[in-house]
């Protein structure tokens, strides 16, 4: 009885927060920080062409477009901001381009002390080989700026040879913008006048170089690596596949509905060429992919095709990508279970192998939880800036899919409206992923028991 120890205290349980909360947290904590910066630096007077104040709604709402790589404006870009004020934009378009949310949890996650299953909880949302995890950012960001500087250079000539050059020093600065901005579908331009990329409707060659960086972007890291790795079609990864061959299909799909609709639209693709009708056709079914950029006027389009770039919007790029949306990995998904269901089949499958049922319970999460915050934005911002449905739906998709493209033209929304669209923006950049790897995290937990199993009738 005399010996203490047998009395003693146990030590206390230290409970640390699972990995998955800790990476949603990293993410929120980096992403509002940047934004939070941003809008310090945009509401100054250095960062506006007359050198006034900004309002602190417009420069809140310009950073968060732009550090969500969105695009959406409540001031023209060029008219507005300085040449500093245009480089705060471009910084933060990159950095969330980058993926601040990759960068921050790679970071985060992937120390010294983190845990094996820390790693792979990381692994499992970025894509990447386990033991390559510390270079994913160095490689993502090389190949980021390999791309950028090819698109500059790129722009460089065009603009040049196109006539829309400015002098050695405007132009090189609009080069390196447009390439920023084109590559992680941010959709920011420098025309000025609320005019957009309309003025080069006629010029298939800047059209089809922003394109292109569109798409490389849109496809992400890990795709485009894959890709540039193998070079054929066997040997690439059935995620790489899917993205690939649903990429190609709504592009064509799109390009092909849209210009049929617009063809003799006299305010769109009317009064165009051949060629101009099929770049501009392609190029609005590209755009509405999370990048923004507008070479035709959105609010002459048909009711058809509005619906059409609200699906596109929707569904946005690649997983790991510079664009938003819920992804074509996610409509890829979901598309095999119901080929799967119609069927007969009891697992989806493709290319020889069967989809994980994990992953289809986050394909399914992130339909649901997206799909509810688009119901729930669309009520707020009809109530707030009082817009008709089709109209509120459109706005509410291309803010919260991180799009950038509008029809009611968003330097008109009220300041309670533009506070609205930045938290679309804000979610839509954030959401998708930290819902994935809060939910569907590795855990260290051991599996819980499994229940019996009952089925439920549904349709």
């Amino acid at each position: 009885m005399d010996d203490a120890g047998d009395f003693a205290p146990a030590p206390p349980v230290i409970r640390r927060r699972p990995t998955a909360v800790r990476a949603a947290i990293a993410i929120l904590v980096g992403f509002s920080t940047l934004i939070a910066i941003g809008t310090l630096f945009l509401v100054t007077p250095i960062a506006s062409e007359r050198g006034t104040w900004t309002s602190p709604v417009d420069a809140l709402f310009t950073s968060v477009s732009a550090a969500s790589d969105t695009g959406l404006v409540v001031v023209d870009t060029a008219d507005h901001w300085s040449f500093w004020g245009e480089l705060a934009i471009a910084v933060l378009i990159t950095a969330g381009g980058l993926g601040i949310m990759a960068s921050t949890t790679l970071a985060v996650l992937l120390g010294r002390r983190a845990s094996l299953a820390s790693r792979a909880t990381v692994i499992d949302t970025f894509g990447g080989s386990l033991g390559g995890a510390r270079d994913v950012v160095r490689r993502a960001v090389l190949f980021a700026l390999a791309v950028q500087v090819v698109g500059a250079i790129a722009y460089l000539v065009v603009l040049a040879l196109t006539g829309h050059a400015q002098g050695v020093g405007e132009t090189l600065w609009q080069s390196i913008f447009y390439a920023t901005s084109a590559f992680n579908n941010a959709g920011f331009d420098l025309v000025g006048r609320e005019r957009g990329f309309t003025v080069f409707a006629s010029q298939p060659l800047v059209l089809l170089t922003t394109a292109v960086l569109i798409v490389i972007g849109g496809l992400g890291f890990v795709i485009a690596g894959d890709l540039m790795r193998h070079r054929r079609w066997r040997p690439l990864a059935v995620e790489t596949k899917l993205v690939v061959l649903a990429t190609a299909v709504l592009i064509v799909a799109g390009a092909v509905v849209l210009g049929l609709v617009e063809w003799s639209n006299p305010r769109t693709l009317g009064p165009m060429g051949l060629i101009d009708k099929v770049v501009n056709a392609l190029f609005a079914s590209i755009t509405p992919r999370s990048a923004g950029f507008a070479s035709i006027d959105m609010r002459a389009m048909s009711p058809q095709s509005d619906t059409v770039t609200t699906l596109l919007m929707f569904i946005g790029s690649a997983s790991g990508s510079t664009g938003g949306g819920i992804k074509v990995n996610t409509l890829a998904v979901l598309v095999l279970v119901v080929l799967a269901t119609a069927g007969r089949r009891s697992e989806p499958e493709a290319f020889g192998r069967r989809i994980a049922v994990d992953t289809i319970a986050r394909a399914v999460s992130v339909l649901v939880v997206s799909s509810s915050a688009v119901l729930i934005g669309v009520f707020v911002v009809s109530a707030t800036g009082g817009f008709r449905a089709g109209t509120a739906l459109f706005e509410t998709v291309s803010a919260f899919g991180t799009v950038g493209l509008s029809m009611a033209g968003t330097p008109r929304h009220e300041d309670a409206t533009s506070l609205v669209l930045a938290t679309l923006m804000f979610l839509g950049r954030i959401g998708p992923i930290a819902l994935v790897i809060l939910l569907f995290g590795r855990d260290d937990r051991p599996e819980p028991i499994r229940l019996p199993e009952q089925t439920v009738r549904v349709g």
